[in-house]
């Protein structure tokens, strides 16, 4: 049968039958496909094509449509940059400004006896000791409460506050005494040497009484005092014993501190007392802090001591160190011992008697009330 005969008997038709009998007639397949791809075909893909059979007629599927694959977008690279180097601003070191020059002078000791020691250290090695009177030559700036000095070619270090430019007041001669038993007749400072302007070691309450030591010197006596000595004033001693008075005669104590042991400090008058039931035992003169940082007023306790404590926050020794508010404590001073009250502490309470702090530190133990009053 011609292709024309074929064609013309398939539309005469009108069946798919007849159709799909004339696609096998020319081509031999029915949807043949052939893999577009090469290797080895896809999980969905067959290796070779398959032919239906020419009985089987050709099931109608929808076509699906294969979109492209397209590349997938490439990030751009961001282009590289080279750093740019300019020119550096030169900057300028701070410098820390030179202290002023030290001019050394000449000083003379004022204590009866100062140790000369090899280092700014009360540890140090001591080598001799010089006597009041002596020169030596300041040559520096105090250092942790010592000062360096020259005496006789050789440097040294000596405890501060035991110098002075002036030349002290000759002693006058002592004589021996008889040893006695006598009374004061009014509050009396006791002192290192029979001058007015000696170092302070304490004060004595009026009706006290004391043990001569055995020597006046013109118009001061010897005293036995706080297991040494010291020099008072003859004219205010008696051999007659005072009429009982008051204990707290010509001072106004505050009433907190008539009752057990107390250390009770006065703002007014400038004084430490120790006092034991409304009896003074010792008085002291005391320093306080300025109105920028005031001692603080009211009743404590002594919470704890330190017989060589160095303040953490200005580096200065703090011999018998007794805290009773935070930082603040009662304590000898070096500085009150040289300048007096011509300045003030940091809040402490500084007493300046060496023999003084040493007799409250004595009897004055932890758990001690302190009061601080105007």
């Amino acid at each position: 049968m011609g292709a024309e005969s074929m064609r013309a008997s398939a539309v005469r038709v009108g069946s798919r039958g007849a159709v799909v009998a004339l696609m096998v007639a020319l081509t031999g397949t029915v949807g043949g496909c052939a893999s577009s791809t090469t290797g080895t075909p896809g999980p969905d893909t067959s290796s070779t094509a398959t032919s239906a059979p020419a009985s089987t007629p050709a099931s109608t599927s929808s076509s699906t449509s294969v979109q492209p694959s397209l590349p997938s977008p490439s990030t751009p690279s961001s282009p590289s940059r080279t750093p740019t180097t300019g020119t550096p601003t030169p900057t300028t070191s701070p410098t820390t400004p030179s202290p002023a020059p030290f001019d050394p002078y000449t000083a003379y000791v004022t204590v009866s006896s100062l140790n000369l020691r090899a280092a700014a250290s009360s540890d140090a090695a001591v080598s001799s000791a010089l006597s009041r009177g002596d020169r030596v030559q300041v040559t520096g700036r105090d250092v942790n409460g010592f000062t360096p000095i020259r005496h006789d070619g050789d440097a040294y270090w000596v405890t501060s506050g035991y110098l002075s430019r002036n030349r002290p007041e000759p002693l006058p001669a002592s004589v021996k005494a008889p040893v006695r038993t006598m009374y004061t007749t009014t509050v009396l400072n006791v002192r290192v040497h029979p001058l007015a302007g000696s170092q302070l070691l304490g004060t004595l309450e009026s009706g006290a009484r004391i043990t001569t030591a055995g020597a006046v010197a013109g118009s001061w006596t010897s005293i036995t005092y706080q297991g040494g000595t010291g020099w008072v004033r003859s004219q205010y001693l008696t051999t007659n014993r005072p009429a009982p008075t008051s204990p707290t005669t010509g001072v106004a104590l505050d009433k907190r501190c008539t009752t057990g042991l107390v250390v009770c400090i006065s703002k007014s008058d400038r004084q430490l007392r120790l006092v034991q039931d409304g009896k003074i035992l010792i008085s002291l003169d005391a320093r306080f802090g300025s109105e920028e940082g005031p001692t603080r007023e009211g009743t404590f306790t002594i919470g704890w001591r330190s017989k060589d404590w160095v303040s953490t926050i200005y580096g200065s020794k703090m011999p018998y160190a007794m805290f009773f508010s935070g930082g603040q404590a009662i304590h000898y001073s070096s500085d009150f011992a040289a300048r007096g009250y011509a300045g003030n502490s940091h809040g402490c309470v500084n007493i300046r008697s060496m023999g003084g702090i040493q007799y409250v530190w004595n009897h004055a133990p932890v758990g001690t009330t302190v009061v601080v009053y105007r």
